[in-house]
């Protein structure tokens, strides 16, 4: 047994031998191990592994020069580059030139980390491409993924405190390193040199620590401020190892371009102090380059500080006081270009208080100044917390000075008025906003909101005392994605506007301007907006219109309307050709002059359709005399006029305008197809008016009235639009160069139509009373539709060819008594009527005939003239060809003409004995005693000058069909005996000749010429023969005198007549042939006398009987007329003649030949 215990105990020594044999060789190995370790991490193999296997990681090429390790003086690493993507860049991302990290590992083994970090030329190289993306982003989505483990933290369940399980001593640096940014999209560059961070931790639970950052940047290669930051932190941890915040104390400095920034939170005073102050001009000199254009180039200056009193405590209520300040502050260029904004100052104080718990954020005061008279007050409550973000903010006392404003911004006010002078005020009682912030959903409302300003001017316009209000303004609002604009809305506006002077200088001066407005609008879901203009009213007692020419305009004026809607149909934005509006009702008055009713609806701002009808009623009696003045004629009035409209339809496109203003294109179906209908109407009631036209020639018109109104209306469904109305013209007291003795009644109606444009009727019918004279015409018109597609600019002949039409004229005066009313009128009883008949036929002819008939009319004029029995059915017949240039026919009538064999006879007058005229002439005897003429008359009693004539019968008949004018015959009862004979007019070589074959017998000379009663000669006056002549119608004497071709034959001629006929043309007998005849007519008496005037020449022929013996008396030839006495004084009167030879070249030709060019050219065949 003995033996069994000694071997169990022996082999258990063993056991134990062998154990410790084991664990001294691990100690031994592993001692060996952490001895050779700092050399196995220092070997070349060690460093090229970490190479391959970072190279690996990060999928980029890793250098390490060294790697050193030793256990006194920690891990050195030299020499370390990341190399980068070479599409980014050919520099190393990441160079370190020099790494020491030393960790105290006694320490460990007491709870302590003790680490110090120091690191040495230090590059970092960060690169974004044009596309947006970095080579550090390129090399952290190449490393792999790896999951980290949850790290259990020491925490104090019981208080929920954070407790730190070791103390921490560290001391960390990193000198001189270089940080490069490059970014290619914006095209800016950043440098961060000799940059230096250090963390000084001495312990973090017993002692503050202290954080140093400086660094001296660039700017696309520009040095700038360095920038300087330090954090100083104590009591962190509390002696127990836990967190400390209610009692930690921090304080922060940093110095940034243009920035300075001071943070301290002391316990002790329980309070945390923000302090940050900028100079604008170097901090935007350091930043410019990182602003796009156009801020990189802008300019500013000033200073901006900020201070911020908080409490220190983050739990509970926390109470804030934050003061804003600016000054001297100036921001001019980039897109201001040239102008600038100088603010000069503001200063922002507000004071209350952020719970944690609660998320309420309550303004218990915000007051807010801008430069020296502006200010407004803040207060309320936001509840950043809650769901909906239920805030009550109200903004109070705001008083804006913004004259004072204007002056500081006075670049972008144009220099229409000048505010920095007049100190306008603004001031609003109270603006509230209740409701959600997040969605927005509330209501806002304001009050009492008034706009004084005293004085405004430019160097045209000023404004005095000018009162701009809103009693309340109410609007509730909702956020809504799909809405109009993002929100819904529902407002409701008061305003009224007060001006007591408005002066433009030069143009019109206002008093006690007055405006007011009611207005609700929504903005609903749908993609339109809503608004009602309940009611809108303007007024102004008082207008003067200035006009040097013809003096000021004086009036007063009041507009009241409302629109029932006006919809917006714009979900993004407010587009003047998407609204709609629905009961637009405007009442215009203008001091009793113009009384105006509108009524207007229309969509898409009537481009797809309006509706407008209305009323305007003007009180002719206020019309101002200097408005009359701008008449050329001054004018006088009195009484009403009626304008009434009611149209539908839409505003034409620009298309249908640009057809409309070129007829070239225009159609009539297409371009007119805005018009659906319409119907005008005009109307005047009791009526008066006066025109001057000299000192003592009016016209004055002293009732007028529309028995019914002027109107027209159109309907695009049938196409026709038709014209009708009557006036009447009562008391007609005066008319220009006609005196009445009584007034006239003139009544006139009017009525027409068209059908689609291409045909026209108008018809006018007007009665004028007691005169008895009826007056009335038609004129229809075709073929508008072929004028308007060729494209004519103008009236031209180029329309005869596609113009249609014809035209009747009526008057008639039943019983021409009447005309007596006339003042100085000749007295006439009888009647007369006037026909024409005119007819178009396009492109072939115009037909024109005038029938003037009278009968039974018997006219005396003082004692002057005096016609018994009138008779007249005169007829005037023209019928003309249309002929257009270049046609066939035009070329046939361009040929020549052969002269005739009579017009080459050396005698002029034998043209008279052949003409067609003169050969009817003896058939018309057979018929002169008819009692049928184109004219006749019992008796003519004329007394002109020393020579009465008295007539008996006189009869004519006148062929004035075609052709030219002629007397085919004519007979008449005078100076005691009978003369018959014809006329007429013809043309020979572009020249137009009168010629006239007359028969005389048995004629009185005494009554021709009374002076022969005195003569102591033969008793024997009568006289008998024929006359025949032949006239050029010229305005020049000498050829006048030169183609002249008279010839008068006496059969029978008394002596005297013949003496006193020489004496005539020899007073002084200085032509002897002229002496003889007269000694010869003293011894016997005229058997026969031939005058002829030939080529400017007189001569005489004839036979004298003395004692039963016929003797020839001289001849007389070659007594040049022209030589006569005062014949040149008459040729002035040859110039009357122009007008007539006109006419005779119109009525002489047969054909109109429409000239390409549009002239009209008359012609012949």
């Amino acid at each position: 047994m003995i033996k069994k215990i000694k071997t169990l105990v022996r082999g258990l020594l063993n056991l134990l031998i062998l154990i410790f044999f084991i664990l001294s060789s691990i100690l031994s190995l592993a001692a060996v191990f952490l001895y050779l370790l700092p050399a196995l991490v220092s070997d070349h193999w060690f460093k090229e592994n970490l190479e391959n296997l970072l190279s690996k990681k990060l999928h980029t090429p890793v250098q390490i020069e060294q790697i050193q390790w030793q256990w006194e003086t920690g891990i050195k690493i030299y020499g370390l580059c990341i190399n980068d993507d070479p599409g980014f860049s050919d520099k190393p991302l990441l160079f370190i030139d020099k790494f020491w990290l030393d960790i105290g590992l006694a320490d460990l083994l007491e709870k302590k980390i003790n680490l110090n970090i120091l690191t040495e030329q230090t590059h970092l190289n960060l690169v974004r491409d044009k596309q947006g993306y970095s080579n550090l982003e390129d090399l952290i989505s190449r490393l792999p993924g790896s999951q980290e483990k949850n790290q259990e933290k020491t925490r104090d369940k019981k208080s929920g405190e954070v407790k730190l399980p070791f103390e921490i001593k560290a001391d960390i640096c990193f000198n001189n390193v270089f940080l490069y940014a490059e970014d290619q999209l914006l095209q800016k560059k950043l440098a961060l040199k000799h940059s230096r961070f250090h963390l000084d931790v001495p312990s973090l639970l017993s002692e503050p620590f202290l954080l140093n950052i400086s660094s001296s940047p660039e700017l696309n290669d520009l040095e700038i401020q360095r920038i300087s930051l330090e954090i100083f932190i104590k009591n962190l941890f509390n002696p127990e190892k836990k967190l400390n915040l209610k009692g930690v104390y921090a304080r922060l400095k940093s110095s940034l371009p243009g920035t300075s920034v001071n943070i301290t939170a002391n316990p002790d005073l329980n309070e945390t102090r923000i302090n940050i102050s900028s100079d604008l001009k170097e901090l935007s000199s350091s930043l410019f380059m990182f602003l796009p254009q156009p801020f990189s180039s802008a300019k500013t200056r000033g200073s901006i500080d900020l201070a911020v009193i908080t409490g220190a405590e983050l739990t509970g209520a926390l109470p804030f006081d934050i003061s804003l300040k600016g000054s001297s502050l100036h921001f001019s260029g980039g897109h201001l270009k040239d102008k600038s904004v100088v603010p000069e100052s503001f200063s922002i104080n507000t004071d209350g208080d952020f719970n944690f718990i609660s998320g309420s954020l309550r303004i218990n005061q915000s007051s807010i100044k801008l430069l020296k008279n502006s200010s407004f007050f803040c207060k309320g409550d936001i509840n950043l917390l809650s769901l909906d973000k239920k805030a009550d903010l109200t903004a109070e006392h705001i008083n804006l000075d913004l004259g004072e404003i204007a002056d500081k911004f006075a670049d972008f006010i144009p220099e229409t008025f000048d505010l920095k002078n007049t100190s306008p005020k603004l001031n609003i009682k109270t603006v509230n906003y209740s409701g959600n912030i997040s969605p927005y959903r509330g209501e806002i409302t304001i009050k009492e909101v008034l706009l004084n300003i005293p004085f405004i001017s430019n160097h045209d316009v000023s404004l005095s005392n000018l009162s701009l209000g809103f009693p309340e303004i109410k609007a509730f609002i909702s956020k809504e994605e799909n809405a109009v604009f993002g929100i819904t809305a529902k407002a409701g506006i008061t305003q009224f506007l007060n001006i007591s002077k408005i002066e433009a200088d030069k143009l019109a001066y206002i008093e006690n301007f007055k405006q007011s407005l009611t207005l609700n609008c929504e903005l609903p879901l749908k993609d339109r907006s809503l608004i009602n203009v309940s009611n809108i009213n303007l007024s102004a007692p008082f207008v003067r219109i200035e006009d040097k020419k013809h003096g000021p305009i004086k009036t007063g004026i009041k507009i009241d309307g409302k629109i029932d809607l006006l919809q917006i149909n714009s979900p993004e934005k407010i587009e003047p050709g998407k609204i709609d509006i629905d009961g637009l009702q405007v009442d215009l008055n203008a001091d009793n002059l113009l009384d105006l009713h509108l009524n207007l609806s229309a969509k898409d701002a009537g481009t797809k359709f309006l509706n407008t009808k209305g009323t305007a009623d003007i009180n002719l009696s206020n019309i101002p005399e200097n408005i009359v003045s701008r008449i050329p004629v001054k004018i006088k009035t009195k009484g009403k006029a009626g304008l009434a409209w009611d149209f539908t339809g839409r505003i034409p496109d620009k298309k249908e305008i640009e057809n409309l203003m070129s007829s070239a294109s225009f159609k009539m179906e297409k371009d007119l197809a805005f018009i659906n209908k319409t119907d005008l109407s005009f109307a005047v009631k009791k009526g008066w008016l006066e025109i001057p036209f000299s000192k003592k020639q009016v016209l004055r018109i002293k009732d007028i009235s529309t028995l019914k109104p002027f109107s027209y209306s159109f309907n695009q469904k049938n196409r026709k639009g038709n014209l009708s109305g009557s006036i009447v013209l009562n008391k007609i007291e005066k008319i220009p160069y006609v005196p009445v003795k009584n007034p006239l009644n003139i009544d006139i109606s009017l009525s027409g139509s068209h059908d689609d444009f291409y045909s026209f009727t108008l018809s006018q019918d007007l009665n004028i009373n007691p005169a008895q004279i009826k007056e009335s015409w038609t004129v229809s018109l075709y073929g508008m539709d072929h004028v308007l597609k060729r494209g004519y600019k103008k009236p031209s002949a180029l329309w005869l060819s596609h113009l249609g039409g014809k035209s009747k004229v009526s008057i008639k005066m039943k019983n021409m008594d009447e005309l007596k009313i006339f003042k100085g009128f000749p007295d006439i009883n009888g009647n007369m009527e006037l026909n024409t008949d005119f007819k178009l036929i396009p492109g072939k002819s115009i037909d024109t005939k005038i029938r003037m008939r009278s009968s039974k009319t018997n006219v005396q004029w003082k004692d002057l003239l005096y016609i018994k029995n009138l008779n007249a059915d005169i007829q005037l017949a023209r019928l003309y060809e249309l002929v257009k240039q270049g046609s066939q026919k035009y070329k046939e009538i361009q040929k020549p003409l052969f002269l005739s064999s009579q017009v080459l006879k050396t005698d002029p007058l034998s043209v008279i004995e052949k003409n067609t005229l003169f050969q009817s002439f003896t058939s018309r005897l057979k018929s002169r005693f008819d009692k049928k003429h184109s004219l006749s008359l019992d008796m003519l009693k004329l007394e002109s000058g020393g020579l009465p004539l008295k007539t008996g019968r006189i009869a004519a008949d006148m062929n004035l069909n075609q052709g030219l004018y002629g007397i085919e015959f004519f007979q008449a009862e005078i100076f005691g005996g009978t003369v018959m004979g014809s006329f007429s007019v013809f043309e020979n070589k572009k020249r137009f000749y009168s010629q006239c074959r007359i028969g005389f017998s048995s004629l009185d000379a005494e009554k021709i010429l009374p002076e022969i009663q005195n003569m102591n000669s033969s008793p024997d006056t009568e006289l008998g023969g024929q006359v025949k002549f032949l006239i050029p119608l010229s305005t020049a004497m000498s050829s006048l005198i030169q183609e002249l071709e008279f010839e008068i034959y006496f059969s029978h001629i008394g002596s005297r007549f013949l003496e006193r006929t020489l004496y005539a043309i020899d007073p002084y007998e200085s032509n002897e042939s002229i002496a003889d005849i007269r000694k010869i007519l003293k011894t016997g008496s005229p058997v026969w006398i031939k005058i002829r005037v030939s080529k400017g020449s007189f001569s005489l022929d004839g036979e004298v009987e003395a004692k039963g013996i016929r003797i020839a008396i001289p001849s007389l030839s070659r007594i040049n007329i022209s030589s006569l006495s005062g014949i040149e004084k008459y040729e002035k009167f040859l110039y009357s003649l122009k007008p007539v030879i006109r006419a005779l070249e119109i009525s002489s030709k047969n054909i109109m030949i429409i000239n390409k060019n549009g002239s009209l050219t008359i012609g012949d065949y």
